[in-house]
């Protein structure tokens, strides 16, 4: 399509809007799949959808678990994350070069398939100006890319997206879901950025859930589980993970902590474990993070206090998987800032500690250890404040009001909500399936 299909008359008004998603979760976090999750649940059935994966067979198997289709995936050979990021630059003969020639030839075929793409949503920092490079070569400089910022700057991704910025082939538009994460990004040099509701993405909890999690880690029902919620794990510190479990289990509280496979500090951990004799234990675990919380007690939301991120020791990531689980109805301990206040508005002021050491986060937790009816009350006091319904309204209006281009209205002056477009409606997973192109994986 060589125009938007916004028209005024009927005709235009009832052809589809070809959205395009990249996503790189190894990279990224799997918070960039819960925002597509959030766009196909909670968009109107004018927009079609299609996914491509940059990453490897578990990457596809998480994104599924959580129940995303996709259309097709390009294959990282299990280069490790770290090496990749230093790839970012699609230099000729590198890794990063054949993955960007295979995501063009992706990008032609299922435009000729779906008759055009209209907008490409990009959710990797780092692949941003790259992926509107290939856009702009394949589909034409009249598409539109936007980059959904899920976690605050670093070094390569803050190169990658602002290095050749401004107008025509490259130009990268950028989208953020908390104003504490578009401002450091703007303090890394970033232009203008549009900040949306952060959405909520249901996901299967409750005690079914809860005993099917702690069944595949071989937990006991009667064992109080701590959950480590990172995003993407390299950003959570294992080690000091490993000390609030150990501050539990001197105080005699039979606990097991999870975290999620390839978490920062993860060997720095295990030797602390083994110093004392593993009185208690941390098992890590492959998938979707947010699903596996489901089978803790108490969730602790990012530990790292030397990551670069918002602010020193706050959380600069993982915001919609935090609303997920608390969504679940799980209590949630984090470090306080202006982000987890907004993220985790029903939650009592005491989860929020002051910053991110073992005193602090160990005094948020042990009262939870302590009182399963206390667990209950915060579980549910946070699952009413993320709003879910309201949230998600806002989200799909401020994101398609993006899309179509137009002025986006102050949320300060309207409540929070966002200018409604007359053609809104709710999608359904079904219109989904029929409208998703579920081809072959790549």
């Amino acid at each position: 399509m060589s125009a938007w299909p916004w028209g005024k008359d009927d005709v235009a008004a009832r052809q589809p809007v070809n959205v395009l998603h990249i996503l790189e979760p190894s990279l990224e976090g799997q918070d960039s799949i819960l925002g597509v999750l959030a766009c196909v649940q909670n968009l109107g059935p004018r927009f079609r959808h299609l996914a491509i994966l940059l990453g490897t067979r578990q990457d596809e198997l998480t994104a599924q678990s959580l129940g995303l289709t996709l259309t097709d995936r390009v294959t990282t050979r299990g280069v490790p994350a770290s090496l990749r990021t230093a790839l970012a630059e699609w230099t000729p003969g590198g890794t990063s070069l054949r993955e960007a020639r295979a995501t063009a030839r992706i990008i032609r075929t299922r435009q000729a398939q779906v008759g055009g793409i209209d907008v490409v949503l990009c959710w990797s920092a780092a692949r941003s100006r790259q992926v509107a490079q290939v856009v702009s070569e394949v589909c034409g400089p009249e598409v539109a890319v936007r980059t959904m910022l899920t976690s605050g700057p670093s070094a390569v991704s803050r190169e990658s997206l602002w290095t050749e910025m401004g107008t025509g082939a490259g130009r990268v538009r950028v989208t953020c879901f908390d104003e504490q994460i578009a401002s450091a990004w703007r303090g890394a040099g970033a232009p203008l950025i549009d900040v949306l509701t952060p959405p909520v993405v249901s996901l299967e909890g409750g005690p079914a859930a809860r005993a099917r999690v702690r069944r595949e880690l071989d937990i006991a029902n009667d064992e109080l589980v701590v959950g480590l919620l990172c995003d993407p794990p390299t950003f959570g510190d294992t080690r000091l993970f490993a000390w609030i479990m150990g501050v539990l289990a001197i105080s005699g509280r039979t606990c097991v902590g999870i975290v999620p496979d390839g978490a920062g500090s993860m060997r720095r951990a295990a030797r602390y474990l083994r110093l004392h004799r593993r009185h208690w234990d941390i098992m890590p675990f492959c998938g979707p993070t947010a699903l596996a919380m489901s089978g803790a007690d108490v969730v602790i939301w990012d530990t790292d206090p030397a990551r670069a991120g918002t602010h020193v020791s706050q959380p600069a990531s993982g915001q919609l998987s935090a609303l997920s689980v608390g969504a679940m109805g799980i209590p949630i301990v984090t470090i306080a800032s202006d982000l987890t206040r907004r993220t985790m508005t029903g939650a009592p002021g005491w989860c929020r500690v002051g910053n991110a050491s073992m005193p602090s986060l160990g005094a948020g937790v042990l009262p939870l250890a302590d009182d399963a009816m206390l667990r209950e009350q915060v579980g549910k006091a946070i699952a009413q404040g993320t709003n879910a319904t309201e949230r998600n309204r806002s989200f799909a209006l401020g994101l398609e009001t993006l899309l179509r281009g137009d002025t986006m209205v102050d949320t300060r002056t309207r409540g929070g909500v966002w200018a409604r477009p007359d053609e809104l409606a709710q999608i359904t997973r079904d219109e989904f399936a029929e409208a998703s192109h579920e081809g072959s994986t790549r």
